[in-house]
């Protein structure tokens, strides 16, 4: 499966799949949140797939938008590192 996955599921992710969501994008959005609670916000007001597990979520990007605050890009990648 492809499709456009957010890691982070704050203010940036938010405003960009209301906006995917308004265009009608026609492929799955998935985000990746830390927070059940954004992900469950995100998930009822845009439709998109949620997805709590880091791996799980990049395994199905086909693009992967970071959107995270910058001193959690080293920790999200250093997470990710460690598994491969």
């Amino acid at each position: 499966m492809s499709a456009i996955v957010f890691i982070g599921g704050g203010r940036i992710t938010s405003a960009l799949v209301a906006g995917l969501h308004r265009a009608e994008y026609p492929e799955e959005i998935v985000v990746h949140d830390r927070n059940p609670k954004k992900l469950r916000a995100l998930e009822r007001d845009f439709g998109v797939a949620v997805e709590p597990d880091l791996q799980a979520a990049i395994a199905t990007a086909d693009m992967l938008i970071i959107a995270v605050r910058p001193p959690a890009v080293a920790e999200m990648l250093d997470a990710r590192l460690r598994t491969v």
